[in-house]
């Protein structure tokens, strides 16, 4: 359903035309819903109250005009429901008309669509209401006033929503109502918005626990192509029945992680439908099938999002299925590539999905095939790679540019210390399968260095300059744990890192590595203050003897005849053919692997319902919210 929101067109019925232009506040029917008197779900009321063809909004400014105008209504309703439980009689109205809704798909006939759309569209907007204004206990007692019998009417309502989104096919008449009712289960959800509560103590979401996940993924995965395989495909104007799908499962996912969570062991545990063999019987009530190759697809053109990104990282960190699914495709540098844009786009994207990028990226580097496999994709040119004209440069050369520039894109903005780990540990597991590494990278990994190196040399000699020119009350408070100091300390790990990834790199590909043999020679005059120190002696020792050893043989060809940069190449390349191995001492193997934190939830529900409120066109003001709060 198509539309701008600003008004209510309601259709010519019963032989009596209305107004286009209704004006809300004075309508009849909304007036008699919101009064003190009670309707009966039976009464002939609730055919006229529904049928009007409503043009929902389309922008997030037409959703907040539609708020304002419905606010003294649902005001006037919140103050005479008590008393009506007309709330309740509209619920037990869409509920009857859920039951005939199936039939309906079955005939084409799209009248019970329409008043099903009707009928969720005004529970979405009174819900939205009173999730803003009350609190959860008073929201449920509103639901349940007037209930005759012992059967919650929440959880009725939460069933029959998920009973659209499961059994009802997905038609064109019937993708509106879709829609909204996948819209409604966000709006009962965002309770989670306004309360200090856990979602584990919500009743609301206790309800939705209770339902099957496993259905809902499962129906979801093979009705369309619009749903979870393509939800990260485009943004809401495109595509919202997948926008809102994607932000309904990452909700799902992210809450009640500290107990049994349906939907996300389903998420963790979905197979390959393309994969033949059966789910073994123990498993199968809590597994289902999805076709990787579309989802990976989707994916990889969505990849540049941070719904899909947030996606795309619970799939490889917690389903080790689609993980080695993904690490085994010959085409994985169509998900790289757009991840590493992000990445190098940094400014224009949020913290977040910068984190969420780069973890991604440590994740695979877990893998060495991974490891192996960049280096040897090369790329002819990438248009948006504008510090450098790159003819050619393999995908792992690239991957390594990203990163650093990340690193020293944090270093000037975000200064985020788990940042630059992250980013280290990414290089340093890939560190022992860098091969080939073109010219203007091996650069850039020395600049990296010499660029840090500066940093704490400027800073260890001023600390010394103050210890030494303070008196002795001045020098307790610039000793150990002071800001200079912690700097200093952190320095001094990412330096360390830095040389660990030279030394793993010398050790077990320098034979494949003539530039950045070549850069170390060149820039060698760095390394010279580390020597001595205690803190780095030992790795620097090992890049000092490859110094030495090709200076040796360059000096020994220079006194020969004068060399350009093309011979120094050359007698590089020459001298690791006979490079002895074991000439360097051996280091622990450089591994890292990614551990999610203890409390992710403290990062990840802020995070994504900033990207519900980014993306839906439904209005949250952060001053109301502290998870919001908490992102902005």
């Amino acid at each position: 359903m198509t539309c701008t929101g600003d008004d209510i067109k309601y259709l010519k019925r019963m032989g009596t035309s209305i107004s286009r232009n209704v004006e809300l506040s004075s309508n009849e029917y909304l007036l008699k819903f919101s009064d003190k008197e009670n309707i009966s779900p039976n009464d002939p009321f609730w055919n006229r109250f529904l049928a009007f063809n409503i043009k929902p909004p389309t922008t997030s400014t037409d959703q907040l005009s539609l708020d304002t105008k419905i606010e003294p209504l649902c005001q006037k309703l919140l103050t005479n429901n008590l008393q009506s439980g007309n709330i309740g009689s509209l619920i037990r109205v869409f509920l009857t008309r859920c039951g005939e809704l199936l039939g309906a798909t079955n005939t084409n006939d799209n009248v019970y669509c329409w008043q099903i759309f009707n009928s969720l569209f005004m529970i979405r907007c009174i819900l939205k209401y009173l999730t803003e204004t009350v609190n959860e206990e008073q929201l449920i007692e509103h639901l349940e006033v007037g209930s005759e019998n012992q059967t919650s009417r929440l959880e009725s309502l939460i069933g029959a929503l998920f009973g659209i989104i499961v059994d009802i096919p997905l038609k064109e008449f019937t993708y509106a109502v879709h829609l909204e009712a996948i819209t409604c289960l966000i709006v009962l959800l965002s309770i989670q918005l306004h309360t200090n509560k856990k979602a584990e103590q919500s009743s609301i979401y206790r309800s939705i626990m209770k339902e099957k996940g496993a259905t809902y993924f499962q129906h979801k995965s093979r009705k369309d192509n619009e749903t979870i395989e393509s939800a990260a495909n485009g943004d809401f104007q495109e595509v919202p029945l997948a926008t809102q799908s994607l932000l309904l499962v990452l909700i799902l996912t992210n809450h009640c992680t500290t107990q049994t969570n349906p939907y996300r062991q389903c998420l963790f545990a979905c197979l390959n439908s393309q994969d033949n063999n059966p789910i073994p019987p123990t498993r199968a009530p809590s597994i289902f099938k999805i076709d990787y190759n579309g989802l990976f697809l989707t994916l990889c053109r969505r990849a540049n999002g941070d719904a899909a990104t947030l996606l795309l990282y619970l799939l490889l960190h917690r389903n080790p299925s689609f993980k080695s699914y993904l690490l085994a495709r010959l085409d994985v540098d169509q998900l790289v590539i757009p991840v590493l844009k992000t990445l190098y786009h940094a400014p224009d994207s949020n913290s977040h999905h910068i984190y969420m990028s780069l973890i991604t990226l440590l994740i695979l580097s877990e893998d060495d095939v991974f490891n192996r496999s960049v280096h040897e994709t090369r790329l002819k040119a990438i248009p948006w790679y504008t510090e450098r004209n790159l003819s050619e440069v393999s995908l792992g050369g690239l991957l390594v540019l990203v990163v650093i520039r990340t690193i020293q894109y944090n270093m000037l903005k975000m200064r985020d210390k788990y940042l630059h780990t992250n980013c280290l540990a990414a290089l340093a597991n890939m560190s022992a399968q860098f091969r080939d590494l073109h010219p203007y990278v091996s650069q850039r990994l020395v600049s990296l260095f010499e660029t840090l190196a500066k940093k704490y040399l400027k800073l260890a000699q001023r600390i010394e300059s103050e210890k030494q020119t303070k008196d002795a009350e001045t020098k307790v408070t610039i000793a150990e744990g002071s800001d200079g100091e912690q700097d200093l300390s952190v320095l001094e790990e990412v330096l360390r890192m830095v040389l660990e990834i030279f030394n793993s790199c010398l050790t077990n590909q320098l034979t494949n590595n003539p530039n950045l043999v070549y850069t170390l020679l060149y820039k060698k005059d760095v390394f010279e203050p580390f020597k001595n120190n205690s803190a780095f002696q030992d790795i620097v020792q090992n890049i000092d003897i490859v110094i030495e050893y090709f200076s040796q043989l360059l000096q020994a060809k220079s006194q020969q005849n004068e060399v350009d940069a093309t011979q120094v190449l050359l007698i590089i390349q020459q001298g690791t053919r006979q490079w002895p191995k074991d000439k360097l001492t051996k280091f622990p193997e450089l591994k890292f692997k990614y551990v999610e934190e203890d409390q992710p939830e403290e990062f990840f529900i802020p995070y994504v319902w900033a990207l519900v409120s980014q993306q839906l066109l439904l209005h949250w003001g952060t001053e109301s919210s502290s998870i919001l709060s908490a992102f902005c």
